[in-house]
């Protein structure tokens, strides 16, 4: 029943985020064929409790980890949610952005975490409060401007984590193309915005 909602669900959006959700859920299942499609609150993928939600919007799509600021984020694939002290997210623009590989182990990771247990609340609250997780661009862009990075890195906290929320809080890409031309320029000449 929750499947064939779902297909409805997918089947209303744009060709293009059709394709990315249609690629998101294989990556899901082949992950681990265990996992099993519900919908609360939307699409939801879940074992031992929820793992993922993918949403589709016009244009982009949403990959919500439920326990994703207990994960390491090893690839630097979060990008959205940041501040959310449970659940983090992947939001894809486009279908070049899906990477089988690193979902794959961005999933069974998931799934491990909910086969620990219950979740440690304090823990992640304090894991959260003191760590930033760099947009991938925006890590990216510091490999060519190790100034800028360093300037960034002797930056207080707040100013990290506003600087990462302007950019992770962009809905449309134009906007977020817009705020990334500020922000590194703004860090390339030392500044604080």
């Amino acid at each position: 029943m929750s499947s064939k909602k779902i297909d409805l669900a997918y089947a209303k959006l744009s060709p293009e985020m059709q394709e990315i959700t249609t690629t998101v859920r294989a990556i899901i299942h082949k992950a681990d064929p265990s996992i099993e499609e519900t919908w609360k609150w939307g699409p939801a993928y879940e074992k031992n409790g929820l793992v993922v939600g993918l949403w589709g919007f016009k244009k982009h799509v949403s990959l919500v980890f439920y326990r994703g600021a207990e994960m390491k984020d090893k690839h630097k694939l979060f990008n959205s949610g940041l501040e959310n002290s449970r659940m983090h997210m992947i939001k894809f623009t486009s279908l070049k952005d899906v990477n089988a590989k690193k979902l794959s182990d961005y999933i069974k990771e998931a799934v491990k975490i909910n086969a620990s247990g219950k979740l440690n609340i304090e823990k992640v609250k304090e894991k959260s409060a003191n760590k930033i997780e760099i947009p991938a661009e925006l890590s990216k862009w510091f490999e060519k401007n190790k100034k800028a990075k360093t300037f960034f890195e002797s930056m207080a906290l707040s100013y990290k984590k506003e600087i990462v929320k302007q950019l992770t809080g962009a809905k449309q890409e134009e906007t977020k193309k817009r705020r990334f031309a500020k922000i590194t320029e703004a860090l390339k000449a030392g500044k604080k915005m």
